[in-house]
């Protein structure tokens, strides 16, 4: 006997949906403290550490599911930033066009400011 494949099986119910859709759905993690499970995360926010989000999303596994990740901000994380990946130990940091191991590089600038000097304070005398 032949064996077919049936894009929507009857075991599964009406509903389920199509092969093609079915893949279509966003990945999914196993939570194993609360019985169920979790959406992957679809952002990220820079912080030392950050946080994965929407709320009770699932971090990525790997660096590789960080890929449609929304980070923000958008623009290169300094150092220190970074967030956790699921294995609660590998840190990665936003590039401003990839993700990457490791916490942000460089640091911030400070904002050049002018004083004036002692002479020119004293034009009103």
């Amino acid at each position: 006997m032949a064996s077919t494949f049936s894009p929507d099986p009857n075991h599964l119910g009406p509903g389920a949906g199509t092969a093609a859709q079915q893949t279509a759905q966003p990945p999914q993690r196993a939570d194993e403290a609360n019985g169920g499970w979790d959406g992957l995360a679809t952002t990220a926010q820079a912080g030392t550490h950050g946080s994965w989000g929407p709320a009770g999303s699932a971090a990525p596994d790997t660096l590789t599911e960080c890929a449609g990740v929304t980070a923000s901000p958008a623009t290169a994380w300094l150092a220190p930033t970074y967030v956790i990946l699921r294995d609660g130990s590998t840190h990665v940091h936003w590039t401003g066009t990839a993700w990457a191991e490791g916490n942000g590089v460089g640091v911030a600038t400070a904002k050049a400011t002018s004083r004036k000097t002692s002479t020119e304070d004293d034009d009103d005398e």
